[in-house]
């Protein structure tokens, strides 16, 4: 189940560039619970930021994991967000006997909010 929520605009500059973006939402993902079309379960709630970026690109992101995406179209950048999620988890889980302690710490997190689908 999941919910949305919108905050008062807020303006805010973000990067390296210090670019504008406007955040326009928390989409609240409830968990324990499945991942639309991941193959995975949440263990947890999480929040997903949800802002439009000055290229009005909605950009949705998590900050636990730090994992996001982009999108000109809203239910795209949800659904492109959800596969970065699962990406992002199986490339460190792959990779784990070569991880860095910073990157261990990372899938750490990643573990704690997702498992595979019994």
């Amino acid at each position: 189940m999941a919910t949305l929520s919108t905050p008062p605009s807020e303006e805010r500059y973000t990067g390296p560039e210090r670019r504008k973006s406007r955040s326009v939402g928390v989409l609240t993902l409830y968990g324990p619970g499945p991942l639309p079309a991941t193959g995975y379960n949440l263990k947890q709630a999480i929040l997903l930021q949800i802002q439009i970026d000055e290229g009005r690109r909605f950009v949705v992101s998590e900050t636990n994991t730090g994992a996001f995406t982009s999108d000109a179209d809203l239910p795209r950048a949800v659904s492109k967000f959800f596969s970065a999620f699962v990406e992002e988890f199986e490339l460190l889980s792959q990779r784990e006997s070569s991880l860095s302690p910073a990157m261990v710490s990372d899938l750490e997190r990643f573990r704690m909010l997702l498992e595979p689908e019994k």
